[in-house]
């Protein structure tokens, strides 16, 4: 029970809650700012974790389909270094690598593990759909784009 009441107050998150504040120190591939899409799919990712890795590079070939309504950041606490090649290979016209700004966004989404992806609407800075990536198969994100 005690597990339970722990995770449940550690979940910030709720449907249709306003984003929470995303602060990025810099970007590979386009900025947030500059993403047309009507949906921003943002992966919590470690390039270090082999988990989050599959599971994003998954995600980006889910989404192939939706990439004119939804664009992929991958937001990672790393430091951005020359090291980062890993990260590199992920950017793409719908898919961006963010650096977290002093782990200011993993703080205020409340995000404690990776992977982890919150689906939101750019405009409306709504939160759309929230959870585990391997939730987020290609019917979840057509369900999500109606």
């Amino acid at each position: 029970m005690l597990v339970f009441c722990l995770s449940a107050e550690a979940q910030r998150l709720r449907l249709g809650d306003r984003t929470p504040d995303i602060s990025v120190g810099a970007t590979l591939g386009t900025p947030m700012d500059n993403i047309s899409q009507k949906y921003i799919c943002m992966v919590f990712i470690h390039s270090e974790s082999a988990p989050a890795v599959d599971a994003a590079d998954r995600l980006c070939d889910e989404v192939i389909s939706a990439d004119d309504d939804m664009a992929i950041v991958l937001l990672t606490a790393e430091e951005q270094t020359e090291d980062n090649a890993l990260l590199n290979s992920f950017v793409s016209h719908n898919t961006s690598v963010a650096f977290d700004n002093n782990h200011h966004t993993f703080r205020s989404f409340g995000i404690n593990y990776v992977p982890f992806g919150v689906i939101f609407d750019k405009k409306k800075q709504r939160i759309e759909w929230f959870g585990s990536l391997q939730h987020l198969d290609r019917r979840a994100i057509t369900n999500i784009l109606k």
